[in-house]
C-alpha cells in the first residue's frame, strides 16, 4: 500500500482484497496517517473487504473525530465492500449512502 499525498490530505489507497488478516497492518497505517492531520482513504478500487475491515474504517472516522482531523472515505457503492456497507448500516457513518469522500459528505 503506498501512501501519497494530495497537497492538503495524506491519501490511503485501498485495492483489491483487504480481510480481517490485513487489518492489522492497516489499522497501524491509518493511525499513522491521522496523527499527522487530514486523511482521504480511496477504496474505490477495492474489490472485497469483509465486515472487519469496514468496523475499522468506522474507528479511524472515530479517531479522526477525536484528533480534530478530517477522515474521508471514498468507497463505491456499486462495488462489493459498498454493498456490504450498505447493508451492515455503515454507509452512513463512513460519510454517505453512495460513494462517499469527495462526492459524499466528508467526515
Amino acid at each position: 500500500m503506498a501512501i501519497g499525498n494530495d497537497m492538503t490530505s495524506t491519501v490511503v489507497p485501498l485495492s483489491g482484497e483487504i480481510t480481517l488478516a490485513e487489518a492489522e497492518g492497516l489499522s497501524r497505517t491509518l493511525q499513522d496517517a491521522l496523527a499527522q492531520g487530514p486523511v482521504r482513504i480511496d477504496a474505490t478500487g477495492l474489490a472485497r473487504a469483509d465486515a472487519a475491515v469496514l468496523q475499522l474504517l468506522v474507528a479511524a472516522q472515530r479517531m479522526a473525530d477525536q484528533s480534530g482531523h478530517e477522515l474521508q472515505v471514498g468507497l463505491e457503492a456499486s462495488g462489493a465492500p459498498g454493498a456490504l456497507a450498505q447493508k451492515l448500516g455503515l454507509s452512513f457513518a463512513l460519510g454517505g449512502k453512495g460513494q462517499t469522500g469527495e462526492e459524499g459528505a466528508p467526515r
